[in-house]
């Protein structure tokens, strides 16, 4: 059989099962949705016509996402998750041959999904700490000259962010390549730059349900930009990728905004607590662990032996973290839960690095 190389050459995607206590692993919301939103979407499922396809262009969904984001429904497209989103604009957006510029550390899905396309890609790395100034990264642009330059902001996994303003210089030093920007994570800081992609030509901003949100389950993300570019990228989106209970689901949810933000503001402010105890570990064991400011609902950090500590964390304390020991910077990345598995986190963590010492 003519099998991809690349694909049997690369290692499987395995995420840690859900059998841990504590799960702070994978960035979802800590929060399941409440009763009152429950009922309503099985109240909605119920007038579902279980024969039929989902609705092809998902309008419905479509009006109430855009209510949500302040923007018109004709500039937004959902899709089964933003890992679609991810994978199709990688594979399908571009001419055969074209460069597409990624930097090291962010999220690994985008090298992953490039190395499936007809194109030329271009890794460069932030820097020995994983972070990286806007002079730096228009510098790394102008002398990569990419066709297309993804990005997360905040960044997966470091947790830095770039404010509107920054975001805006950066996509203007790329000139007239594409630049798809990553915003799983910008509920948690709100400096989303989706007014200003909506009335650019070469701006796309990806958005997901299954962080802030919390409707991980349902598989929702959308694709964001101008009109036109939201007609010619749903040219390569498959008409039924959302499930039409995804849509009910999506649909009800996102009308809740009240909600939404408070689940937000509670997740945002567990995380300025437990990063301050967090930091005070580092400060105590220098040597042991390093650990930087985040914006979004995960903390970057480094552990002078991650596999030990996070070893220890699953099989004695039932704490699943993600760890990433053969990254080009290793590091681990550090979901914030609720404020009762955060303070399970920190004693555990207290425990260990007394132990190591």
């Amino acid at each position: 059989m003519k099998l991809s190389k690349y694909l049997t050459s690369m290692p499987a995607y395995s995420p840690a099962p859900n059998t841990y206590k504590v799960k702070l692993n994978t960035n979802e919301s800590p929060y399941d949705l409440p009763e009152n939103l429950r009922k309503e979407v099985v109240r909605k499922l119920g007038e579902m016509q279980f024969n039929r396809y989902p609705n092809p262009r998902a309008v419905e969904l479509r009006e109430v996402a855009a209510d949500f984001f302040g923007i018109d429904s004709s500039m937004i497209m959902p899709g089964n998750g933003s890992g679609e989103w991810l994978k199709m604009l990688i594979s399908d957006l571009m001419e055969h041959g074209s460069k597409l510029l990624f930097l090291d550390p962010d999220f690994f899905i985008y090298r992953r999904n490039a190395g499936f396309a007809a194109v030329e890609k271009s890794i460069v790395s932030k820097g020995e700490d994983g972070f990286i100034t806007v002079e730096g990264m228009i510098e790394i642009i102008q002398a990569e000259k990419p066709d297309l330059f993804m990005f997360s902001n905040p960044c997966n996994p470091t947790g830095q962010g770039f404010n509107k303003e920054e975001v805006k210089r950066i996509i203007a030093a790329c000139g007239d390549a594409v630049v798809i920007v990553d915003e799983a994570y910008n509920d948690f800081y709100g400096e989303s730059i989706i007014d200003y992609a909506v009335t650019t030509e070469n701006v796309i901003v990806l958005r997901t349900c299954s962080k802030a949100i919390g409707l991980a389950c349902a598989r929702i993300g959308f694709a964001i930009a101008n009109p036109r570019m939201i007609d010619l990228i749903n040219h390569i989106r498959s008409p039924y990728s959302v499930s039409q209970s995804a849509q009910v689901i999506g649909q009800v949810v996102l009308k809740d905004k009240e909600y939404l933000r408070s689940i937000t503001a509670r997740v945002v402010e567990d995380r300025e607590i437990t990063y301050k105890k967090l930091a005070a570990l580092a400060e105590k064991y220098p040597e042991e662990m390093k650990i930087k400011p985040s914006v979004s609902n995960f903390f970057f950090v480094r552990f002078k032996d991650s596999k030990k500590i996070c070893d220890a964390l699953k099989d004695q304390y039932s704490i699943a973290v993600r760890d990433f020991p053969t990254a080009p910077i290793p590091h681990t990345r550090i979901t914030v839960g609720t404020s009762e598995e955060n303070q399970a986190l920190v004693e555990a963590l207290t425990e260990i690095l007394a132990e190591q010492k």
